[in-house]
This record gives structure tokens, sequence and C-alpha cells, in this order.
């Protein structure tokens, strides 16, 4: 940052910024929506940085439940998944991320033949934007 106190009367002052802008960049859940048959065992969402990769950006990320729950353990619905929650930290340069969410596998057949649950990202840091900020995952038998 730079600032001008004054100057004496008929003076004139040039002032010469050099270099680059940094373009930090924004991120992105890579989809807006992942299907995946239950017995996987794990859905991997990826996270995208575009426009920029200089300096270090940071930002949160969290299962939130749909039609199926977050579980630790297989409960009568016969899908579920372990939550997760956390920060990705994106080192300069870096420009992709993943997230695994484990999937539970209960053996159990629903009528409906699915289930679905989010993945949101919040909370970005820098001079970032979240261009994509929630994608819907889809457990198929």
């Amino acid at each position: 940052m730079w600032s001008l106190a004054s100057c004496a009367a008929g003076m004139v002052a040039t002032v010469s910024i050099s270099g680059d802008a940094v373009a930090i960049g924004n991120l992105q859940l890579s989809a807006s929506s992942y299907s995946t048959a239950q017995s996987a065992g794990s859905v991997t969402v990826s996270v995208n940085r575009t426009g920029g990769s200089s300096g270090a950006i940071g930002v949160s990320y969290a299962t939130a439940n749909g039609t199926t729950s977050s579980n630790t353990f297989c409960s009568g619905t016969g899908y579920g998944y372990v939550g997760q929650s956390g920060t990705l930290t994106f080192q300069p340069g870096v420009t992709s991320q993943t997230i695994r969410v484990p999937l539970l596998n209960c053996g159990v057949s629903l009528a409906s033949g699915f289930q679905e649950f989010t993945l949101n990202l919040s909370n970005n840091s820098s001079d970032s934007t979240i261009a994509r900020a929630q994608t819907t995952i889809t457990e198929t038998p």
C-alpha cells in the first residue's frame, strides 16, 4: 500500500507500480453431482482451483444429510456414509485436491433404489471465490 502525503503548489508527483497482479484463483467442486454404487466403499470428490495459483487459499468442507444419514455404523436404512468435515489448504501452485467420503454398505435394499447426501464448501480465505459450492452424491444399490 502506498500514499502520497502532499505536494507543494505547482509540483507534480509521478507514481509507478511495477510487477504483475497476483492471481490467487477461485475454488470449485469439480462436478455438481456424483453417482456411485454403495458397494464402491467410498466416493472421491475433487476440488479444483482455477484462474490462478499464486498464494495460499483455504476452504472448509462438510457433508450434510439428504435422504441418507451420516453414520459410523449400519442402521436400518441400508445406506449411509461417514460424515466428513475439515479444511483444505491449497499452497501456491496447487490446483487440485480431493475429499474422500467413506460409504456404508449395510446390505439392505431400499424400494427407492438410491439415497443422496451433499458435500459443501464454505469459508474460503484470501481474495478467492467459490464458483461451485455444493455437490450432490447419490448412492445406488
